[in-house]
């Protein structure tokens, strides 16, 4: 049984182990959360600080959140796009672009009418401003960026937007 440590005891430990600079305030953060009182202060062992880490992490891990499946979920799209706009990104995301004909066929219930034309146009329209989003890297509605995303080894946006110019 290891003897407890204070709080600047504690972050030095976690230091040694691999914990970023950066993760201080947030080490301080669940030492307060988790030490007893001792002595003249506050403090908490080494194996029970990183157990109730674990501990947490198994909670989260286990939680029942609903898997992000971007970019199903919007990818770059402003918050105002239209139905079928969020539905022919998740179309190629899963299966590219082209094959127009039989995205409109698969949206037929949700979207009467839709064309394999009027699809590819969508596209045509669409595809720069998706490029840029895909291209910068930058933070999507679901929060990950493509270089984070769970998706990223499956999604078709990247290959479906190689022949497409810059805005």
């Amino acid at each position: 049984h290891e003897a407890p440590l204070s709080a600047e005891q504690l972050l030095a430990a976690v230091q040694r182990c691999g914990a970023r600079a950066a993760d201080a305030e947030h080490v301080l953060e669940l030492f307060e959360a988790w030490a007893s009182p001792a002595g003249d202060g506050l403090a908490v062992s080494l194996p029970s600080f990183l157990e109730k880490v674990l501990d947490t992490m198994q909670r989260i891990g286990t939680s029942s959140a609903t898997p992000c499946s971007a970019p199903c979920e919007g990818g770059g799209l402003p918050s105002d796009a239209t139905e079928l706009v969020k539905e022919l990104l998740a179309l190629v995301s899963r299966s590219g672009a082209g094959d127009w004909e039989s995205k409109a066929e698969a949206l037929q219930v949700k979207l009467p009418g839709v064309t394999g034309e009027s699809l590819e146009s969508t596209w045509r329209e669409m595809a720069p401003r998706i490029k840029k989003v895909v291209d910068g890297d930058e933070t999507m509605s679901c929060g990950h960026k493509c270089s984070t995303c769970p998706t990223r080894h499956s999604c078709q946006v990247h290959d479906a937007l190689k022949d497409i110019e810059d805005l």
